[in-house]
């Protein structure tokens, strides 16, 4: 699949789960014909979904109390991805954040909205075993 419709195909390597989520181990992508890695060990827990536009987003849980969703887009010849926004449930406060990383207070609203986003509709995604 190519995430920002520049001809060059992401390999994204993952442990599928039943719900259709994915275990995120590895983004990687190609940069004269070598393989970059665009996201790689996000950490334990942490989801991967790839959206219809091209875009993904990670959730992440680093110990209880701590939750990270986070929205990325790849720009076209890069390898770097981009962030768009995001949201953390630090032990009982919501945060929201923009492209620039500054964490802002939120309200549960707003991150309610942010989790429908989050199960916006995905991309199918082809998902090869490798034995």
């Amino acid at each position: 699949m190519t995430l920002n419709k520049d001809g060059i195909k992401e390999f994204v390597v993952a442990a599928r789960e039943n719900d259709g989520n994915a275990v995120l181990l590895d983004l990687f992508t190609l940069s004269d014909g070598k393989r970059v890695h665009v996201v790689q060990n996000m950490g334990y827990g942490a989801n991967l979904r790839i959206y219809a536009d091209g875009t993904f987003g990670v959730s992440a849980s680093g110990s209880t109390g701590y939750n990270t969703i986070e929205f990325f887009e790849l720009p076209p010849n890069e390898t770097a991805p981009r962030l768009i926004s995001g949201i953390a449930i630090e032990m009982g406060d919501y945060y929201y954040y923009g492209e620039t990383g500054e964490r802002k207070p939120c309200t549960v609203d707003k991150f309610t909205e942010f989790v429908a986003d989050w199960d916006n509709e995905q991309l199918t995604v082809k998902w090869i075993k490798m034995k």
